[in-house]
C-alpha cells in the first residue's frame, strides 16, 4: 500500500518538501531515468529536445520551474536531472523501446454509487509513483499519484469532487503534425485540472487552452462524465445511457475519428489497444447500462487478454474514484489491483 504524503504552500515549498521527503528514491529514479541517457545521446541532442519544451513552459505555466527548484535543492540532485525527468527524455533515445503505449481509464454512471471513475498506470517496473495530497496556495488541495521527482502525476481527485485519469493517446496513421514540443503540457496537465477546476465543463474549457496529446476521463460530484481525447485540439464523448466511456490509448469515438479521416489518417493501434478495446466494448454491451461499483473494481482487475489485459504484469497502480458517493476520496490499488487490494485515502 501507499503512504500518502502532504506538501503545502507555493510552488517551491511544495515541491522543496517533495524532493526532502523522497529524497533517496529521486536519486534512484533519476539514476535509472535519466542520467544513464548520456549512453544514448549527446548532451546537445538531449538540449535540443528540452529547449523547445522549456520555452513552452515559460510561455504556459512558468510556475512550474519553482516547483522543479524545490525538487532539486530538497532532494539534492543537480537541478539539469530534474528538468530532463520532468520532460520524460528517455522516451526520445531510448536504449530499449517502450513496448506498447500504456494506461487505461474508466469511467461508470453505476447503480449503487453515481459516477465512478477508474485508471491504470501501465509501466515497466522501475516506474516510481507516489501517492501525494497537495495543499497549494490559493488553488484547490487535491489528491494525485504524482511521479517521483518531476512536477505531475496520474490520476487524482480534489477538493471540490472532480476526478480525473490519464492515458497517454497513439493518435494517428499517418501521423497528424503535431507539435511535440507541446508535449511539456501533456504531463503537468492533470495537475492544473485539480488545482484549477470544480467540475468537468471547467477542465474541459482548461484543456481548451493549451495544447496537448492525451486522453482523459473526467468525472465530478454532479455526475457529469466524459471521455477527453486531446490532439491539440479536444474531442468530448460525454456518457451516454450505455453508462460507460473509456480510453486505452486509441483514437476510437466518432469525433476524433471523424476529423482523423478528413486529415486523411486512421487511428493507430496496436495488439495492446485493440484487446483492451475489445474487452471493454464487450464489458459495456454485457452490462446494457446496469452497473454497479464493483463491476468497475472486476474491470480494474481483470486479466482477460493478458498479457494485453487492463490489469497485468506492469500495472504500476490502479485508482479508482466513486466522485459522486464519496467526493475528494480515492481507493488505490498498489501495483496490479488483481493481486492487491484498492486501499481508501482522502482529503
Amino acid at each position: 500500500m501507499f503512504i500518502m504524503e502532504t506538501h503545502a504552500g507555493d510552488a517551491y515549498e511544495r515541491g522543496l518538501d517533495h524532493g526532502r521527503t523522497f529524497r533517496h528514491l529521486i536519486h534512484a529514479h533519476v539514476h535509472v531515468r535519466v542520467i544513464r541517457q548520456p549512453f544514448q545521446a549527446t548532451e546537445q541532442q538531449y538540449e535540443q529536445v528540452v529547449a523547445p519544451q522549456r520555452q513552452v513552459i515559460e510561455k504556459y505555466l512558468p510556475e512550474l520551474f519553482d516547483e522543479l527548484r524545490g525538487i532539486a535543492e530538497g532532494s539534492e540532485v543537480e537541478y539539469r536531472w530534474i528538468e530532463r525527468l520532468q520532460f520524460h527524455t528517455w522516451h526520445t533515445y531510448p536504449r530499449v523501446m517502450i513496448p506498447h503505449d500504456a494506461c487505461t481509464g474508466i469511467g461508470l454512471m453505476t447503480t449503487d454509487k453515481g459516477a465512478v471513475i477508474g485508471g491504470a498506470l501501465d509501466a515497466d517496473a522501475r516506474a516510481g509513483v507516489a501517492l501525494t495530497r497537495h495543499q497549494p496556495k490559493g488553488a484547490r488541495s487535491f489528491i494525485q499519484m504524482q511521479w517521483i521527482g518531476a512536477a505531475w502525476g496520474h490520476n487524482g481527485v480534489n477538493e471540490a469532487g472532480l476526478a480525473i485519469t490519464q492515458q497517454s493517446l497513439k493518435g494517428f496513421k499517418p501521423p497528424i503534425n503535431y507539435d511535440c514540443a507541446a508535449d511539456a503540457l501533456t504531463l503537468p496537465t492533470g495537475r492544473q485540472l485539480l488545482m484549477h477546476c470544480d467540475t468537468v465543463f471547467d477542465a474541459l474549457a482548461w484543456l481548451e487552452k493549451w495544447p496537448n496529446k492525451q486522453s482523459l476521463i473526467l468525472g465530478d460530484k454532479a455526475g457529469t462524465v466524459v471521455a477527453a481525447s486531446c490532439w491539440g485540439r479536444v474531442f468530448a464523448q460525454f456518457i451516454d445511457d450505455t453508462h460507460m466511456v473509456w480510453n486505452c490509448n486509441q483514437v476510437h469515438y466518432p469525433q476524433p475519428i471523424e476529423w482523423g479521416r478528413q486529415q486523411g489518417s486512421v487511428a493507430a493501434t496496436n495488439r495492446y489497444t485493440r484487446t483492451r478495446q475489445e474487452y471493454l466494448s464487450g464489458q459495456m454491451q454485457e452490462a446494457k447500462g446496469q452497473f454497479t461499483y464493483n463491476d468497475m473494481v472486476r474491470i480494474m482487475r481483470s486479466t482477460e487478454g493478458h498479457p494485453y489485459s487492463v490489469c497485468n504484469d506492469e500495472t504500476v497502480m490502479a485508482t479508482i474514484a466513486p466522485v459522486q458517493d464519496e467526493p475528494g476520496v480515492i481507493y488505490v490499488a498498489d501495483r496490479p489491483p488483481s493481486r492487491n487490494e484498492f486501499m481508501r485515502y482522502s482529503l
